[in-house]
């Protein structure tokens, strides 16, 4: 498959309310990044590959945000289309896959090739049975499972309920930790360059703790595959995956 750069994120569930509040969280922490992007709304119930390439052969995947309401009813022609674009388009675009089914159907979908293929380039938020309070440990196993949503959401838990200058020392420290195991030199110290900037900002109050975590969370998981090869085999997650 080769080495994967691009940045998609996967929720699934049918709580729409809850959804569409990650949805603006991720959104916006992308806005934050780069001010330029744009975004796109697929609904995929009626979304035929005609369309789709005109949108995308008028604008391109760079510098938008493309989001797939009820990904699960996508057609095979658009999944072949978009299987051989995200392997193949070296792209600065971002894809948002909204599935509008439960988690116990997740097995189901996984048989599905693109599906597969999206679940392995980032595993999905669960939000069916989702659970509401979380602890360090449980951002540990997000971090090590280089699920951004997962972790922005416990990020936000955390702030909740603790001291902002306490816990984001904490989360800083388990940061560092997490991404000092990665094995690849290069990395590890383009890694470190973030945490360590990270900390300054927060220091010099140039951005608020709980900001300037998530988008340092964003860059350490910019390329899910990537990461996933060089962290150590310990791993640890509050969310139990679905046996394959």
């Amino acid at each position: 498959m080769g080495k994967l750069q691009k940045n998609v994120f996967v929720l699934l569930g049918k709580e729409a309310n809850y959804k569409k509040i990650q949805i603006d969280k991720i959104k916006g922490i992308l806005l934050k990044e780069d001010p330029s992007l744009s975004s796109l709304n697929f609904f995929c119930d009626d979304l035929t590959l005609a369309y789709l390439q005109k949108e995308i052969e008028n604008f391109s995947f760079t510098n938008r945000i493309f989001i797939f309401r009820n990904a699960d009813l996508l057609s095979p022609d658009v999944k072949a289309y978009l299987l051989k674009s995200l392997k193949g388009k070296d792209s600065s675009g971002y894809f948002i896959f909204d599935f509008d089914v439960e988690n116990i159907y997740r097995e189901e979908l996984e048989k599905d090739d693109f599906f597969s293929f999206l679940f392995k380039l980032n595993p999905p938020y669960k939000l069916a049975g989702k659970k509401t309070d979380f602890s360090i440990r449980d951002l540990a196993g997000a971090l090590r499972r280089n699920s951004q949503a997962d972790s922005v959401v416990i990020l936000a838990d955390l702030f909740k309920k603790n001291r902002k200058d306490k816990i984001s020392m904490q989360i800083l420290g388990l940061i560092i930790k997490i991404f000092s195991e990665i094995k690849e030199p290069s990395r590890r110290k383009k890694n470190l360059k973030y945490i360590f900037d990270t900390d300054r900002l927060i220091k010099e109050g140039a951005l608020n703790p709980q900001t300037a975590l998530e988008m340092l969370i964003f860059k350490l998981l910019k390329s899910p595959s990537a990461a996933n090869k060089s962290f150590s085999k310990n791993r640890v997650g509050f969310v139990k995956k679905t046996a394959s």
